[in-house]
């Protein structure tokens, strides 16, 4: 038997892959990864200032809008009082006309913008010191007698207070006395009330002070008007000031003018809050409505 030489490759050599590849085969280059683009620092900070200043415009049209809106919801509000007060009023209900202001949140705190004003000459700064001490002062919870001394001792206080500050003690006290006329609070808070409770039917009187008994014939049972209160002190080297009016205020009826008693008492506290060294200030009256 003649043996048989077999042509065919082994098994082995039929599936050996070359792994060396073609010789003429060449690396594909390296892509290198392309930067993403970016704007330059100066297009960047426009782009800041540019957003910023959209953002600050559409807030301060918001700030505006939202005041416009409060506004209008107050003279609204304003305008529905005086027409129910005038109902009330021309019907003789006392009772609730207090429960009409009792509901009238408004008068509970009412910002006071004006401030006084002090005088132009000699003779009216001699006529408002004569104003001031010929009224009681609690001076930092001490109560002056009102005498002609009551500004010497104000300005002992604010010369031993002005140590160690960069203000003089004779500013200090001219603008505090300007500040502590009782006249002078009593006359914003009469047109800031008469703004909002006068009407063809009501209007309002202050009571006779004690420097101008003939001014007014308001009598009947007013309510004690207290001494202003006035503490000064230092703070950080700052002085600081905070000052208290309570005054009355007498509300008529215009068909009972003849009649000296008031329909009703109000009471107005009048608060400021003052920084002496920076001549900023808040003002604010609180208004006390009798039960009914």
């Amino acid at each position: 038997m003649t043996t048989m030489t077999s042509t065919m490759p082994s098994t082995r050599n039929a599936l050996r892959v070359d792994t060396r590849g073609p010789t003429s085969r060449k690396p594909l280059p390296k892509v290198q990864p392309t930067a993403p683009i970016r704007n330059s620092s100066g297009g960047r900070k426009s782009i800041d200032r540019t957003s910023q200043h959209a953002n600050k415009v559409t807030s301060q049209t918001q700030m505006s809008s939202s005041a416009q809106t409060k506004q209008e919801e107050m003279d609204s509000t304003l305008a529905q009082l005086k027409a129910t007060l005038s109902r009330f009023t021309r019907s003789n209900n006392r009772k609730l006309v207090l429960q009409t202001l009792h509901n009238y949140r408004y008068l509970k705190c009412i910002p006071l913008e004006s401030l006084p004003v002090a005088p132009s000459s000699q003779a009216a700064w001699q006529e408002l010191e004569t104003q001031v001490c010929a009224r009681p002062l609690i001076l930092n919870q001490l109560q002056l007698a009102p005498t002609n001394e009551l500004t010497t001792t104000l300005y002992s206080l604010c010369e031993k207070l002005c140590t160690d500050l960069p203000i003089t003690a004779a500013s200090v006290c001219s603008s505090i006395i300007v500040k502590i006329n009782q006249d002078s609070a009593a006359t914003d808070v009469y047109f800031q009330l008469n703004a909002i409770l006068g009407s063809q039917e009501l209007i309002l009187q202050q009571p006779p002070s004690l420097a101008h008994t003939n001014n007014t014939k308001v009598t009947g049972n007013a309510p004690k008007q207290t001494p202003t209160q006035l503490d000064l002190y230092k703070a950080d080297g700052v002085l600081h000031g905070r000052l208290t009016h309570r005054l009355a205020v007498g509300v008529f009826r215009k068909s009972d003018l003849s009649n000296s008693k008031p329909w009703f008492w109000l009471t107005a506290t009048v608060m400021e809050r003052f920084n002496v060294s920076t001549g900023t200030s808040c003002r604010q009256v609180f208004v006390h409505v009798p039960a009914f």
